[in-house]
């Protein structure tokens, strides 16, 4: 059961992680908008290398952006929390 859920959670990671770059890439300005961007550098290669991927009709196409975007999510977390309190 608790793997089932651990791999539930990395499957929601990637529309979370999706939706909350978009909201805070629109919301935050200056320098917090800047820090929401950052995981862009890391995610768009990886989209687009798993894009590549799925041309080629790779089985594991989503493989790279469900182990990374987890990390992302948290790093926008903890951004969108600092921003709040700060």
């Amino acid at each position: 059961m608790l793997n089932l859920l651990g791999v539930g959670l990395f499957q929601v990671s990637v529309p979370a992680y999706l939706i909350l770059q978009a909201y805070l890439a629109y919301a935050f300005h200056g320098a917090w908008r800047i820090a929401a961007l950052i995981p862009l550098i890391f995610v768009a290669p990886l989209f687009l290398f798993s894009l590549y991927a799925l041309g080629l009709g790779s089985s594991l196409w989503p493989l790279t952006l469900v182990l990374l975007t987890p990390v992302g999510l948290i790093y926008l977390v903890i951004v969108f929390a600092v921003h709040r309190f700060a």
